[in-house]
């Protein structure tokens, strides 16, 4: 009988670090998850490890309404579809998400990650979300030194956990050094997360006291995306966690703030590229990425967000 692989826990100073190996084919994978400090918990909502073998080179990305910042430590990813340097090495960020990214994986991997709060990615870069969004970008072109820092920090790190460590002191002493994301963009992306993405425009302006089209170009300034698109992406999030095999997707789609089965699998085509029946047999466990089989075409920088043009450049914005 075969034995299910258990975590285990590892306590480095303030942070708790669980720690699962899987033995594999071709060798024991690890995966590692730190419980995140109360400091960081207003703009992270996971903080991960990673190293070993994928199932599958390729991996989709799917758009969640939220950001990642991840630190490749292993050989070179390759970006297969999406905006960006093709060479993805070292501390990147893709920002908020609109359209599936894929990525091509080495053999063998290792890989630290941040999956933060919509804006999360503001407060630890300070640089607004449009120069981010829907485009991978090199954090030391964002910061310079100290997205270089982060790198070599993590690379010198020997454990998981340590490894864990070494980005929750670089990202706590990020928000210290901080200013905070506008107020009213803040209020604004809370409720529409509190809702399930299922408000009208014209309430959130309303309730958040301004003129729907005043609110709608602040927002916008700050999140990189219109409260109606980010909305959306806050409701497929809640579909992609509604979906199971034995459920019916009518009631995923009345449950998630679709109008039907045909508008849930229209949102599925614009941000996955992908069907539901398709995004459940390929989804790794966090549901948040699927596994490619086959070698995606190579659509590069050309591809553009579902309903938008393509992203601006981001530029360095030290300090």
């Amino acid at each position: 009988m075969a034995v299910t692989p258990t975590p285990t826990t590892v306590v480095r100073g303030d942070l708790r670090v669980s720690v699962l190996r899987t033995p594999g084919a071709l060798g024991t994978s690890l995966v590692a998850w730190a419980e995140v400090p109360p400091a960081l918990s207003p703009w992270v909502e996971a903080l991960w490890y990673s190293e070993g073998w994928l199932d599958a080179r390729y991996e989709r990305v799917l758009p969640s309404a939220t950001g990642d910042l991840v630190v490749n430590l292993g050989p070179d990813m390759r970006l297969v579809r999406g905006a960006g340097d093709p060479c993805i090495r070292g501390a990147t960020t893709n920002g908020l998400m609109s359209m599936p990214f894929v990525l091509g994986h080495p053999e063998w991997h290792r890989a630290v990650g941040f999956r933060l709060r919509p804006l999360g990615l503001r407060a630890l870069l300070g640089v607004p979300m449009g120069l981010l969004n829907d485009r991978c970008t090199a954090v030391e072109d964002i910061l310079g030194a100290p997205g270089r820092v982060l790198t070599a920090r993590c690379m010198a790190a020997s454990t998981p956990e340590e490894v864990l460590a070494v980005a929750t002191d670089w990202a706590c002493d990020r928000l210290r050094r901080g200013d905070a994301p506008d107020p009213i963009a803040a209020w604004a992306v809370g409720a529409l997360e509190a809702c399930g993405g299922q408000m009208g425009m014209r309430t959130l302006a309303a309730r958040a006291g301004y003129g729907e089209t005043w609110f709608t170009r602040r927002f916008a300034a700050e999140v990189g995306f219109t409260p109606k698109r980010f909305a959306r992406l806050v409701r497929f999030r809640a579909a992609l966690a509604a979906l199971q095999p034995e459920r019916p997707l009518v009631e995923v789609a009345l449950s998630t703030g679709h109008a039907d089965q045909a508008h849930l699998c229209a949102e599925f085509q614009a941000f996955a590229g992908r069907t539901p029946t398709e995004v459940l047999a390929t989804r790794y466990t966090a549901g948040l990425t699927l596994a490619e089989l086959e070698a995606p075409a190579l659509v590069g920088s050309a591809a553009s967000p579902a309903g938008g043009t393509p992203p601006t450049v981001a530029v360095s914005a030290q300090r």
